[in-house]
């Protein structure tokens, strides 16, 4: 695996992270605040800053981490599949983000997989 295929798979990661995950996870944030009235003012008023507890922000932050954790690890293991079984390809990518860890080794792994299968094939 060379420097070149880091940064593509990098680059993938990234980007399905900006242009799919984050608006999924925002679209059940909001659905799932919407089921508890005390969030309502926060859903409300988008403009203006809301200022909540502690106890409200930290369940705020663990369902957002929840949330993007278990969407980042689907999509990311079904996009590694994918890339990996239609190109042959196995990527490596890297994240600063701890929350994305799980994500990124759902990605290497399945695309590993995937050009396994296709090797196979």
């Amino acid at each position: 695996m060379s420097f070149t295929g880091i940064l593509i798979g990098t680059g993938i990661l990234w980007g399905i992270t900006v242009l799919i995950i984050q608006p999924i996870v925002g679209h059940l944030l909001v659905r799932k605040l919407q089921e508890k009235p005390e969030y309502a003012p926060l859903l409300e008023k988008k403009d203006e800053e809301i200022e909540l507890n502690e106890d409200q922000q930290s369940y705020v932050n663990s369902l957002a981490t929840k949330l993007f954790i278990a969407v980042d690890t689907a999509i990311l293991g079904i996009a590694g599949l994918l890339i990996g079984v239609f190109s042959g390809y196995y990527f490596i990518g890297f994240s600063w983000e701890a929350k994305s860890w799980p994500g990124m080794i759902a990605f290497i792994a399945s695309s590993f997989y995937g050009a396994l299968l296709y090797a196979g094939a």
